[in-house]
């Protein structure tokens, strides 16, 4: 308890240092995290043992290292002690924290309105742009290798020359979107890729179709107009 008499928010360690709010309370820890944890612990008492016996001087340098705002002078010898030892496990400590869970926001460009704006020539790989809204954007020679633009509403952009190997277009609206001249090797398709408005030139070497839209594909004038597109689908 605290000199009110209440308890006090977070417990304290017997060298004075707060202790993490997963030791001090009821919210359970990884058995995985609790194994990396005993090491530090160890190490800890370890350390407390040789910076008691380290001359007053020693440990104010360590002191001074941990970033307190309290100069040396002005802390006890308890205090050095507790921030000589925070100093020396700061990295140790830093690698044993459990896995904080993201969610609630969207990662590079997804769910964004890209409307009006140019991806031209620009490098690209791997981002994220599932569920954005990009009507018309100029996405023509640039690099998408394993990007995704899953539910992506993308009608009317151009993706013409680009490189979008291994990326991910299921269930985007595709209506008149420009794959002329693109690599589209690899990458995941929905129906939708029946409305996109020109594939002359476009490559689906090992490209995922849905076994309908290859027939109707194989069917469109500007995929038998290019060999390298009939046959990377392939067409009979």
């Amino acid at each position: 308890q605290g000199r009110s008499g209440r308890p006090d928010s977070h417990p304290v360690s017997v060298l004075g240092c707060p202790m993490s709010p997963a030791a001090g309370s009821s919210v359970p820890v990884p058995a995985r995290v609790q194994r990396r944890r005993r090491p530090v612990v160890v190490l800890s008492v370890v350390l407390a043992l040789v910076v008691v016996a380290l001359p007053g001087s020693a440990v104010q340098r360590l002191y001074v290292a941990s970033g307190s705002q309290t100069s040396p002078a002005q802390a006890s010898r308890r205090g050095l002690i507790a921030g000589a030892i925070g100093a020396a496990l700061g990295p140790l400590s830093q690698e044993v924290q459990p896995a904080q869970a993201i969610s609630g926001g969207g990662k590079d460009f997804s769910g964004q309105t890209l409307d009006g704006k140019s991806f031209k020539a620009g490098n690209y790989n791997t981002k994220d742009f599932s569920g954005a809204v990009a009507h018309d954007v100029d996405f023509s020679g640039s690099k998408f290798l394993g990007a995704r633009f899953s539910k992506a509403n993308l009608a009317g952009s151009d993706f013409s020359g680009s490189d979008c190997s291994g990326a991910s277009f299921e269930l985007a609206n595709l209506e008149k979107v420009n794959f002329a001249g693109a690599n589209l090797e690899g990458a995941y398709f929905s129906a939708s890729i029946e409305d996109a408005k020109n594939l002359k030139g476009a490559v689906f070497t090992d490209a995922l179709l849905p076994q309908k839209a290859v027939g109707i594909l194989c069917a469109r004038e500007d995929v038998q107009a290019d060999p390298a597109t009939r046959d990377s689908i392939p067409c009979p």
